[in-house]
């Protein structure tokens, strides 16, 4: 999470900056279903663009917090800490307050870790 924390901060600002190098940001003339890539939910997002994305982002935590059980438990290792189960519903919250771009580059990562977990764990035993 902290190895991904510049490129995030790095995208947000190239999403919300009305200029870049004196000229003016062309990323902002983009869009995405309708929906400006620089616009944020809370504060005037188009609502259905965000809800679809932010329902991917509450299933990825999900099968986050499903996968990391089940991985404590055939590995017999101690389930974590009730703080640490609730991390990937941060993302969520984070999402709320994302420009639309910064909330696609979430989906992607969150959904790319996900297959990642799943080929990387596929060696355990069955459960």
């Amino acid at each position: 999470m902290l190895a991904q924390a510049p490129a995030f901060l790095i995208w947000y600002r190239v999403f919300t900056a009305p200029t870049v190098a004196g000229e003016p940001n062309a990323l902002l003339a983009h869009g995405f279903f309708g929906g400006p890539l620089s616009t944020h939910l809370v504060g005037g997002g188009h609502p259905f663009v965000f809800v679809a994305l932010l329902l991917i982002v509450v299933a990825l935590a999900v099968v986050s917090l499903r996968r990391t059980r089940r991985v404590a438990a055939m590995t017999g290792a101690p389930e974590p800490p009730a703080f640490v189960l609730a991390l990937p519903f941060l993302s969520v919250l984070s999402a709320l307050f994302l420009p639309l771009a910064a909330v696609l580059y979430l989906v992607t990562t969150l959904a790319w870790s996900a297959a990642e977990n799943v080929v990387l764990r596929r060696g355990l035993p069955a459960g």
